[in-house]
């Protein structure tokens, strides 16, 4: 399997530490998209790329962070994703927005990093639903607004 670990720009060296012992235990062939962190100790590896839709279409599971850009951009690609809230920040808004997308059955969440293979192995086999995107325009609340 082809596993893209995607942290856009946010630095989640707990998520990297994990994904380094997995990428040694498992045939999977991960590679790894952060800004921060070590990465010369993964097999392939970079911090920033023009073409990322690439390795979304490369990947046949994707790993981030339960950041809502990179957790929307991905699901409105219906790829298999294992969502990963980053707990160790001060807010936990990554944590609210993946019992949401967990809820909604689109991903599988991985709460525990050390289920992080569980969650690989889940997933392979998991039948996301397919996320439909909203399209959400709040001009008719901004004219009320204003009474335009």
């Amino acid at each position: 399997m082809n596993i893209f670990v995607t942290l856009g720009t946010t630095p989640f060296p707990e998520l990297l530490a994990e994904v380094n012992k997995l990428q040694n235990q498992t045939a999977d062939n991960f590679v790894i998209q952060s800004v921060s962190g070590d990465l010369t100790r993964f097999n392939e590896s970079f911090s920033y790329t023009n073409d990322i839709q690439y390795w979304y279409q490369w990947a046949d599971i994707i790993i981030t962070h339960a950041g809502a850009g990179s957790t929307y951009n991905l699901l409105e690609l219906n790829k298999k994703l294992v969502l990963v809230p980053n707990t160790f920040r001060k807010d936990k808004h990554q944590l609210e927005l993946a019992k949401y997308i967990e809820s909604k059955n689109y991903a599988v969440v991985c709460y525990q990093l050390i289920k992080l293979q569980q969650c690989i192995t889940k997933v392979k086999d998991y039948s996301i639903k397919k996320y439909q995107k909203v399209q959400f325009s709040g001009i008719e609340d901004i004219k009320a607004l204003f009474q335009i």
